[in-house]
């Protein structure tokens, strides 16, 4: 049985390679369905020549663009700077330049521009009153003020005693020991304009730069231009993440006594994202029309003493020394 498999497995093997299938063509005379069939092929040609090389450029080569872009931002604003210290009119206007609210001064396909900033003066190591922001509530009932713990909300440690608020004194908060006096977050639930909380509190927002470039065009200049789309990514009206901003601080001793300047700086952050595509002559076609010309033309011939010029170096060098004069 198994003799006779292995021969029936090399008679096919061998009968494989021997021999070659080929597709028989009949010719059927019948007007209606050739009519059909050639309507078919019409609309497969139409297709292919007006949809996809005429309108897509399907004989065009695609490439991505990849690159960066480099920003300048020039012009003065004036700002209102607020002191954060528990002081009654406090707010002034300063004028600030390109040095003073492009931070940091450069950037990879990204700047920030600050929209306002709000300082504490003359921090300084020592106990006081939370802020009324943090919402650490106490009275003489009810003491949530745990020695030596943290609040998540709180930049210090809480020292165990109620105290009266500076910014509220009909309101008991938690002591905390910290950098004080603490910094005092404003609020912003009193805007109903979103544009309003974007100053306020800054925001992130995307340029798009979008490239679309046809390399074959004779006005390629002009069509190559990029059109900006901008992105709202995050507002300051965001109630878990409002805005963008940062602190920094100054550092200085008095008697002895180091003393700090903190400051917070809102602002709008702006990231350049680069999309498009660049459009060109693919070069296949070429590659083609070139092999038919050369070869298969019947004026190829022709075509070959144009294209071609044979040159001989050593021709040359005689026509050189024939020319010099003795």
């Amino acid at each position: 049985m198994a003799s006779e498999d292995s021969k029936s497995f090399g008679s096919s093997f061998s009968h494989y390679f021997r021999t070659y299938s080929t597709v028989k063509k009949i010719k059927v005379h019948n007007t209606s369905v050739a009519i059909l069939h050639r309507i078919l092929q019409f609309v497969v040609l139409a297709y292919i020549a007006v949809y996809i090389v005429w309108l897509k450029k399907g004989y065009q080569d695609v490439q991505m663009p990849s690159g960066s872009s480099v920003i300048k931002v020039k012009g003065v604003a004036r700002v209102s700077t607020d002191n954060s210290s528990f002081n009654s009119n406090n707010i002034k206007q300063d004028l600030w330049d390109a040095a003073e609210y492009l931070i940091p001064p450069i950037e990879n396909n990204a700047f920030f521009i600050a929209t306002r900033k709000t300082v504490t003066y003359d921090q300084t190591l020592s106990t006081c009153p939370s802020a009324l922001s943090n919402k650490l509530f106490c009275n003489s009932t009810h003491k949530p003020c745990k020695k030596g713990t943290r609040p998540l909300n709180a930049n210090g440690f809480l020292t165990g005693n109620c105290v009266r608020s500076q910014e509220n004194k009909t309101r008991h908060v938690c002591e905390i020991n910290a950098w004080c006096p603490e910094e005092r977050s404003s609020s912003i639930h009193d805007y109903h304009i979103d544009l309003m909380a974007l100053y306020q509190q800054g925001g992130l927002i995307e340029i798009q730069q979008k490239w679309k470039c046809n390399f074959d065009s004779l006005e390629v200049e002009k069509e190559c231009f990029p059109t900006f789309t901008f992105n709202l990514l995050q507002s300051g009206s965001d109630e878990r993440s409002p805005g963008i901003n940062y602190r920094f601080a100054e550092k200085y001793s008095v008697n002895g006594i180091k003393y700090r300047t903190l400051t917070k700086i809102y602002g709008l952050r702006f990231i350049i994202a680069i999309r498009g595509s660049g459009l060109g002559y693919m070069i296949i076609g070429e590659i083609i029309c070139e092999f038919i010309f050369l070869k298969f033309h019947k004026y190829r011939n022709e075509y070959r003493r144009i294209k071609t010029k044979r040159y001989h170096l050593n021709q040359s060098k005689k026509c050189d020394d024939s020319t010099k004069v003795v």
